[in-house]
């Protein structure tokens, strides 16, 4: 993933980000009945994002939490359901929202290290499925110029 963004004040930062994630299924279970599954779900995300740091912009330690929220861009493809071919594939374009909470540690004035996670979920359901969720924990990097 890779964002960018600015300061609005000492405390609020507002930008946009880009996200790549992909996973591959390898079981289905439905009401306790599990079978084997060969398929894979990728999704690229855009998104708006703000943030409130608590230490501010100059901090050496800034813990913050933020939101966001934008487009999934999603394939799924399922091959077989326990051995039996399937071959469905469907892609789509959904909305998509995450929650952030994390800290940065300040280097020098340009670059700080972090770690963050990232509740992530897209609206890539319908009636009969849930939407696409995930935890993330992520190193970050930031370069300010």
């Amino acid at each position: 993933s890779g964002a960018f963004g600015t300061w609005v004040n000492d405390n609020l930062t507002v930008g946009g980000g880009v996200s790549y994630l992909s996973a591959d299924f390898d079981e289905l279970s439905i009401l306790g009945v599990s079978a084997p599954v060969d398929g894979s779900f990728s999704s690229t995300l855009l998104l708006a994002n703000a943030s409130y740091h608590f230490g501010g912009k100059n901090a050496s330690i800034d813990p913050y939490v933020g939101a966001g929220a934008g487009a999934a861009f999603s394939d799924l493809e399922i091959n077989s359901v326990g051995g039996v071919p399937i071959n469905g594939d469907s892609s789509g374009t959904d909305l998509a929202a995450q929650a952030t909470a994390g800290v940065n540690l300040k280097l020098s004035d340009g670059f700080t290290l972090g770690a963050q996670y990232r509740y992530l979920y897209a609206d890539t359901g319908d009636d009969d499925t849930d939407g696409f969720s995930a935890h993330n924990v992520m190193a970050t990097a930031t370069l300010s110029f």
